[in-house]
């Protein structure tokens, strides 16, 4: 009787056991557990990529459609669910103006009446917008407005300060980033008229760039020429800078050599905002918070050049 009781003891050991791990093995791990080991997030969320397209006049393309481009993300080519005008979509859109001292050789305050102009036929009742002024730091005039009286009043504003101080515009872009464009939805877009010459910034230039990934933010610089500036030495690497930031956010880099050309400048960002498209589509590859993906999108119409960020980053939340 001691034996087989004890033979019954071992069978129920056994048998709970077996139970605890077809228990363990049954359970997944909680969001947060998965998140703790760095586990992958299962894919099928969708993905929504503003850009826009020009053909090899630079003309603005208008009537994009899933076949005329492949897209990769992390190179792998993915599914396109959609592609359709952007234009029904809410646009917040900041204007950054240099008023640092190297402004005072570089047409400081000629992008007034093209900037006014430009917001007059674009802004509409359901986008917003905002101005600030920056040298050293930035300085905002108003929260978001959609209001075009106060706009027009902030940039007036922001173009008659006395050109004076040194320039930080890597610290203007993460600050109207961080602090403005990623809290209003939709579409965003940063315009950001200096020459650039960065040289007293605490955040270099791939951090305003990562800034400007996370918000989903679009950037445009527009740089005010000036032969003295255009002789300094590393000048060049200054617009080769600007160039960067625009074009992995998507936008474009504009030299302005007189005044009459930033009407040019700001028509330019006006059909791009007003013939981009959204793509859409759900990603192949497992998901993993925060993490970084590169984006490739590739045109399938000769001649044809897309404008798009060059990848996105997973929501932290």
């Amino acid at each position: 009787p001691r034996l087989s009781f004890t033979l019954w003891l071992a069978s129920l050991g056994v048998l709970i056991a077996a139970i605890a791990l077809a228990a363990t093995i049954a359970v997944p791990a909680s969001s947060n557990e998965r998140q703790a080991t760095g586990q992958q997030i299962s894919q099928g969320q969708p993905v929504t990529i503003y850009l826009t397209a020009r053909d090899k006049e630079d003309r603005i393309v208008t009537d994009l459609g899933t076949g005329d481009v492949r897209l990769f993300e992390d190179g792998k080519e993915q599914k396109i669910e959609s592609l359709s005008p952007a234009n029904y979509m809410p646009v917040a859109i900041g204007l950054l103006v240099d008023t640092s001292g190297t402004r005072r050789n570089a047409m400081p305050g000629a992008e007034r009446d093209a900037a006014i102009e430009f917001f007059r036929l674009t802004l509409r009742k359901e986008d917003r917008a905002f101005v600030a002024a920056f040298s050293d730091a930035a300085r905002p005039g108003r929260y978001f407005s959609n209001d075009l009286s106060q706009i027009e009043q902030d940039i007036q504003l922001a173009i008659s300060e006395q050109p004076r101080g040194s320039t930080s515009t890597y610290d203007a872009i993460v600050w109207a980033c961080e602090k403005m464009l990623i809290t209003w939805p939709g579409r965003r877009m940063l315009i950001v008229v200096s020459d650039n010459r960065d040289n007293t910034s605490r955040n270099r230039i791939e951090l305003a760039i990562e800034r400007a990934l996370r918000s989903q933010t679009t950037i445009y610089f527009m740089i005010p020429a000036s032969k003295q500036l255009s002789d300094r030495r590393g000048y060049s690497r200054f617009l080769g800078e600007a160039a960067r930031i625009s074009a992995e956010t998507g936008g474009t880099s504009m030299n302005i050599p007189k005044k009459e050309v930033f009407l040019d400048a700001f028509n330019h960002v006006a059909a791009n905002l007003q013939f981009g498209h959204a793509l859409r589509f759900v990603p192949i590859s497992p998901r993993k918070k925060g993490k970084f993906h590169k984006l490739r999108i590739e045109s399938v119409r000769p001649g044809m050049k897309i404008y798009v960020r060059h990848g996105y980053y997973e929501p932290k939340k």
